[in-house]
């Protein structure tokens, strides 16, 4: 079970798991709120949280439409001391939930891509009871709903949906004096770290030592308010080059320590900085300053038995390595904000990350509310993870379709765009990954045309339209423009951050979805190998994106089968992120 502490970034001595057998029922004529489930209920079926009920792991495996849940779960008496407060967490709930401790209602929330919290103290009795309830509507199209198919069955690129808790459940005991949250960023220059601190008292210090395993520098302050930066700089001889790279993914420990008006210790969390900066210049993504080739594989992050949710830590320590065994330096992880663990992991590994949410498909007013507060969770959440270099907000026009001509819709892709850079200046923003830009940091393509070994008319079509960027922008998929009009192309650095998508299926004779389909372990290799030709071919592309890291269910064009078995040797797949080329020098991968 997943039991482990759920933020490695944000880390107190104990916690509570809520991750194990819960009470549940489905409501499926609505009845639950008059009846007053959320106090008095028996519930007749149990649940594996923080499995959702689509899942095996779940204990339920039913993947029919049931839009209304509840949980229920019982907890023995939790003593508190007088200035001390108990805080649940939730750290992903699919996708409108309430919160109900003892029969009150105490929060409720909308998102399946951000984490929430609240203080339960003041509910609290000898023995305690949690009811949360859990609404997904299966079929509106409306909601940010990613991979998750509207139809009974998972069909093409869709898959089985996730209804209600899917990631864990905790608990924490705090001192009324602490530390609610902080976000840390980091700049090249002086060795820079700011750190925007939030905390439940306006009076008193706050201090961050920083270690490196054989010294440490403290740095301490007068609390400017209950939100404020705080500053420093680390000398040139702590940090002595130990900067966040591939090759060696440097991570310094990080305390940030709270003291009250007495100077008597309340808090004390402890977390990790890596000292990196990413940007672009001259068409090239840099990292630290210096060009770096991307070689990405997307990760749509599903499991056969856990759907979106991971079985074990190891499962995705295991995804992780496989990646990189293949070449790659870092994952598209595809239409889902993903697990802390995941991302902390990638932290220790050094490897990329490009981060998404999941997608609606129908533009209304009440989709852009949304899709904007999901950003601002997602951003919150992943702020303090030095792997994530690149944010995604709309892939493929998905949900605003009208894009090209749409004012309305191109404002809101620029206030997507604009927001997520207010609040996050570290990294790079994507307008619409794959086609029909507007303002955007890198200019991505979606390209799977390069046909099957027998349409050489095709293939000689796509290793042209990827040769150049005069070729490139003018290149249209789908009657789709990479550039909208009335925008133009900045010199952006230049990814294919989609393209592949080859299917092979061994025990069906290649008979499954892809985009191409390879008949034999030879075909299949050949097919790789001539697409990654063409991109050799090209004078101005900066990075990849191979469609896709596994199969997903009916979804057969993965490098891996869904249950994590290579279909061909990973060190070919190696070779060939291993030959990329751009101007005429070699990029490493690590």
């Amino acid at each position: 079970m997943r039991n482990e502490y759920p933020r490695p970034d944000f880390v107190r001595d104990s916690f509570i798991s809520l991750c194990d057998t819960w009470d549940f029922d489905f409501d499926d004529q609505n009845v639950g709120h008059k009846q007053k489930w959320f106090s008095r209920h028996a519930f007749s079926k149990k649940i594996e949280v923080p499995f959702s009920f689509e899942t095996e792991l779940s204990g339920i495996h039913d993947v029919t439409y049931h839009d209304h849940v509840w949980y229920h779960k019982h907890l023995e008496e939790i003593t508190l001391k007088k200035d001390e407060r108990l805080i649940l967490h939730f750290e992903g709930v699919d996708y409108f939930c309430e919160v109900y401790v003892n029969g009150c209602f105490v929060k409720s929330h909308y998102g399946s891509n951000g984490s929430f919290k609240m203080d339960i103290t003041k509910y609290l009795k000898k023995e305690n009871d949690i009811v949360v309830y859990c609404f997904d509507p299966s079929k509106d199209r409306s909601i940010p709903r990613g991979k998750q198919d509207w139809e009974p069955l998972g069909h093409a690129i869709w898959y089985t949906r996730t209804t209600g808790i899917y990631k864990p459940v905790w608990l924490q005991v705090v001192n009324e004096k602490h530390i609610d949250d902080f976000y840390i960023q980091t700049k090249l220059d002086k060795y820079q770290v700011s750190v925007d601190l939030e905390t439940t008292t306006d009076c008193g210090t706050v201090e961050f030592i920083v270690c490196d395993h054989s010294m440490e520098k403290a740095y301490r302050f007068e609390l400017q308010g209950k939100k404020a930066i705080y500053s420093f700089n680390l000398p040139n001889d702590f940090v002595n080059d130990r900067i966040w790279t591939l090759v060696r993914p440097f991570l310094f420990d990080l305390r940030v320590r709270l003291y009250d008006e007495k100077n008597e210790l309340k808090d004390e969390v402890r977390s990790y900085l890596g000292i990196r900066e990413v940007t672009t210049k001259d068409g090239y993504v840099l990292l630290n300053n210096e060009p770096i080739y991307q070689k990405l594989v997307l990760n749509q992050g599903y499991y056969p038995r856990g759907v979106l949710t991971a079985p074990t830590i190891q499962d995705m320590e295991n995804d992780i390595d496989y990646m990189m065994q293949m070449g790659f330096n870092g994952c598209r992880i595809h239409q889902k904000a993903e697990d802390p663990y995941f991302l902390y992991l990638c932290d220790k590994k050094g490897f990329l990350i490009w981060q998404e949410c999941a997608s609606n498909y129908g533009f209304n007013s009440y989709s852009q509310r949304r899709m904007l507060n999901e950003w601002i969770d997602i951003v919150k959440n992943n702020y303090n993870h030095p792997s994530i270099i690149c944010y995604t907000p709309l892939n493929e026009s998905w949900g605003v379709e009208g894009i090209p001509y749409d004012k309305e819709i191109q404002a809101f892709a620029m206030s997507l765009y604009y927001m997520i850079h207010s609040l996050d200046s570290s990294r790079l923003v994507i307008s619409n990954d794959g086609w029909e830009h507007c303002k955007t940091d890198l200019l991505t393509i979606h390209n799977y045309n390069h046909g099957g070994k027998e349409e050489k008319e095709k293939y000689l079509r796509f290793v042209r339209d990827l040769s150049s960027r005069e070729e490139i922008t003018k290149f249209e998929m789908i009657n789709r423009f990479i550039v909208n009009p009335g925008f133009k192309d900045e010199g952006q650095p230049i990814i294919l951050s989609e393209f592949g998508g080859v299917a092979f299926k061994k025990d069906t004779g290649g008979k499954a979805w892809g985009y191409t389909t390879s008949s034999s372990e030879e075909e299949y290799e050949a097919d790789l190998r001539r697409i990654y030709a063409a991109i050799q071919k090209s004078s101005c592309i900066q990075g990849i994106c191979y469609t896709q890291l596994t199969d997903v269910e009916q979804e057969v064009n993965g490098l891996m089968t869904f249950d994590r078995k290579f279909k061909i040797d990973p060190s070919l797949i190696k070779e060939m992120n291993d030959s990329l080329e751009v101007d005429g020098y070699k990029k490493e991968s690590r």
